[in-house]
């Protein structure tokens, strides 16, 4: 049997749940310019961030890299003594790039990193290895037949931090902000419900195609009247 590869992810999510009021006392310091900046950008990744395929391939496919090289840093660094941060960037970077050239790289990562943690959890004839590989296939492939919520739900996910950021930074002394900081929980309940209504919203027109994109359909007027 080969190491475990990954951590508890429960235990991952607790963490970065504790680290939420970090981030948002962080947002406090940006400049009125840059709140700003993060704020536009986030309400337009959440009304249309999910048109734009190749910007959100690579967005996604970065974070997709990035959760897979944290995931896999303990093992990456028992093998090749490669510093966990530095495993974690280059797998971010390589999955940016490739997903930024052909998106649904993106789509398929963001299946396949949950898809191999449940197999990693019900090992295959007594492998895990199998159970992550099997996973991750089954996982990347559910992913891409859902493709269009895929790509609303991260482009909305993404918008939906960007504008709590921005908020942050420009109003972070209001009562209401604070409250949320000092309740991660209700913070992130915040913004899971921006993030579903981001998603919904921008389903109908989400990850469109090269193709459809330059589709007209025909007037009634164009067919050819019949001559009496």
């Amino acid at each position: 049997m080969i190491p475990l590869l990954v951590t508890d992810p429960w235990e991952s999510l607790a963490s970065a749940l504790r680290r939420l009021p970090d981030l948002a006392e962080a947002a406090r310091t940006l400049p009125a310019w840059a709140a700003v900046g993060l704020l536009l950008a986030g309400a337009a990744a959440l009304a249309v961030g999910s048109a734009a395929r190749r910007p959100l391939g690579a967005a996604g496919g970065a974070l997709a890299g990035a959760a897979a090289g944290a995931a896999a840093a303990g093992w990456v660094a028992a093998k090749a003594s490669v510093p966990p941060l530095a495993s974690t960037m280059l797998c971010a970077g390589a999955v940016a790039i490739l997903a930024g050239i052909f998106p649904p790289v993106f789509i398929f990562a963001a299946g396949a990193l949950p898809g191999a943690l449940v197999g990693w959890a019900f090992p295959l004839q007594g492998e895990p290895a199998l159970g992550l590989a099997a996973g991750a296939v089954l996982g990347g492939a559910v992913a891409l037949l859902a493709a269009r919520w895929v790509a609303a739900l991260t482009a909305a996910g993404l918008g939906a931090a960007l504008v709590a950021a921005g908020l942050f930074g420009l109003a972070g002394g209001s009562p209401v902000l604070q409250a949320l900081e000092a309740h991660p929980v209700a913070l992130l309940a915040v913004l899971a419900v921006l993030t579903v209504a981001g998603a919904a919203f921008q389903h109908p027109r989400a990850w469109r195609g090269e193709a459809g994109k330059g589709k007209i359909s025909r007037p009634a007027s164009a067919t050819p009247a019949s001559e009496g």
